[in-house]
């Protein structure tokens, strides 16, 4: 991957060159799943437990303990590599909402139907009566990650646009309504989640620039989700154009924003230029495509999106989910995002 445009001026190439023991604010994170089956052999595969659940040929139990293997082992994965933040994969999550069927009354997996523009299908969750939490979704995710991993886990849950959009509203025909009733459900999971001691928490927006009507909402819902102060909040926009919500980026009251710089280059100049007040994460690595990036590349990336903020505070990460690419796939673009993240703060 090459740099997309941003052309720093001789003033900003003084302050990079001037600011060389500075550059430790880089960070490096995922933003949500990764991939449930090994590449290694002799791993636990996840998919043919989960058959052999559903055929009857082994119980809960063993199912179970293959969920909690491939967690395992995914934290291990993205220690190993050395990020800085991690989640726990997602690994029990198909998409974004589905999960919320088996905690929400009336909330029921419903047709399949293709999720965004990729080669892949989720059963899209419909509304067929008054939404009713039965239990928390994320927190027990949240404890069994946290007590595996030696670094801090970043909790994902779906932004309010999200979850409305992915959804087929069967029931309420009443936007209001209804987005008051996902921001009960979202509130039920942020109270859980910062009782189970979680430090952070994203929000997944991906739907939010193909339907941009939902930015108000989405904005006063997360602003006031978002209110405890010992918890760094994310929203993170993946696939879609950040232009058709620009004046939007700088009304969240979060701690970090995000977005997907590979499906849309130009995202990164809009970040940059939306006057947001928090920091920033910019997705480098193409999480939809096989093609490693080189570090010289990541680097100069890195280099641009410093020149531009100054001494401000950054993240790196892929651009989406690495669920899309095979595990050790997935893993080469950790390493590449990782080691360049060490030469960029060591000044290399």
């Amino acid at each position: 991957m090459t740099g997309t445009g941003l052309k720093p001026s001789s003033d900003a190439a003084r302050v990079s060159a001037s600011r060389k023991g500075e550059l430790s604010m880089v960070k490096t994170t995922v933003v949500n799943s990764y991939p449930k089956i090994s590449s290694v052999r002799g791993e636990v595969n996840l998919r043919n437990a989960i058959n052999r659940r559903e055929s009857g040929k082994i119980g809960d139990a063993d199912l179970e303990q293959a969920f909690q293997e491939t967690i395992r082992r995914t934290i291990r994965e993205q220690q190993e590599v050395g990020l800085d933040l991690i989640t726990d994969g997602l690994i029990r999550w198909d998409d974004p909402v589905s999960r919320f069927c088996s905690h929400i009354e009336n909330l029921n997996r419903g047709g399949l139907l293709r999720f965004f523009d990729n080669n892949v299908y989720y059963r899209r969750p419909a509304i067929d009566g008054d939404l009713t939490v039965l239990s928390p979704t994320s927190a027990d995710d949240y404890l069994f990650a946290s007590k595996c991993s030696n670094v801090s886990v970043k909790a994902v849950l779906p932004g309010p646009a999200t979850f409305r959009a992915m959804c087929e509203d069967r029931y309420y025909h009443d936007e209001e309504k209804l987005f008051s009733e996902i921001e009960k459900i979202l509130a039920g999971e942020v109270e859980a989640l910062t009782a189970a001691g979680c430090s952070h928490i994203q929000f997944d927006e991906p739907s939010l620039p193909f339907h941009p009507e939902f930015a108000e909402r989405s904005i006063q819902i997360i602003n006031r989700l978002s209110e405890p102060a010992n918890i760094e909040f994310w929203v993170y926009f993946y696939f879609g154009n950040i232009d058709t919500i620009r004046d939007s980026l700088k009304k969240y009251r979060v701690s970090v924003v995000g977005v997907d710089c590979v499906s849309h280059t130009a995202n990164k100049n809009t970040l940059l230029d939306s006057g947001a007040d928090c920091s920033f994460c910019f997705g480098l690595a193409d999480a939809r495509d096989l093609k490693l990036e080189t570090q010289h590349d990541l680097i100069a990336e890195m280099r641009e999106v410093a020149d531009s903020l100054g001494e401000k505070d950054f993240w790196i990460s892929p651009s989406c989910s690495l669920e899309f690419l095979p595990q050790d796939y997935a893993l080469r673009k950790l390493k590449a995002l990782t080691g360049a993240a060490r030469s960029f703060r060591g000044g290399e």
